[in-house]
């Protein structure tokens, strides 16, 4: 979210997101961030929209019910601490070994989806290959081996390298 990928690398403010996610509020609009090429640590933070690599995640295991709030946390450089009603993940879930995507949705969009009041569970089809248990073990070590390594120590260097040799260009 703090990247655009599509049509040219573009970068922006995080606080454009805390912006975005009030104007969404406002509106009673969804707001869906995709951290397909930005997620598992690209950025150095483990997705670019939070701050704490394990707030996100909370938020969607519904341990944090006021993160929608533009004031709900305080950002920084990495990543502007507002959690989305739906982040798309793929491409390093599985470490690149297999294909694997997945849609995270905060209570409200999963109640939408097959909650009491959703029409028995009307968008409960997924794709074919949906849960395949081959790519999500290697999503599982994927991740676990991630979270276990020093991993933002890794993007701190690699960020510190292109900074001494690009910006003199």
């Amino acid at each position: 979210p703090v990247v655009q990928g599509a049509g040219g690398m573009r970068f922006f403010s995080p606080a454009l997101l805390r912006h975005l996610r009030a104007l969404c509020d406002k509106h009673d609009v969804l707001l869906i961030f995709d951290e397909i090429a930005t997620g598992f640590g690209r950025t150095g933070a483990l997705f670019a929209c939070e701050k704490q690599p394990s707030s996100l995640l909370a938020a969607y295991a519904g341990e944090d019910a006021d993160t929608h709030s533009p004031d709900a946390a305080d950002s920084d450089a990495s990543g502007a601490a507002v959690v989305p009603d739906i982040l798309c993940l793929g491409k390093a879930l599985t470490g690149g070994y297999m294909t694997m995507g997945a849609t995270l949705a905060n209570a409200r969009v999963c109640d939408g989806i097959s909650g009491p009041h959703s029409n028995g569970g009307v968008f409960m089809h997924g794709p074919t290959f949906m849960g395949n248990p081959l790519a999500s073990a290697v999503a599982l070590a994927s991740i676990n081996l991630l979270l276990e390594s020093p991993w933002q120590a890794r993007v701190e260097a690699v960020e510190q390298a292109l900074r001494e040799t690009m910006l003199p260009l």
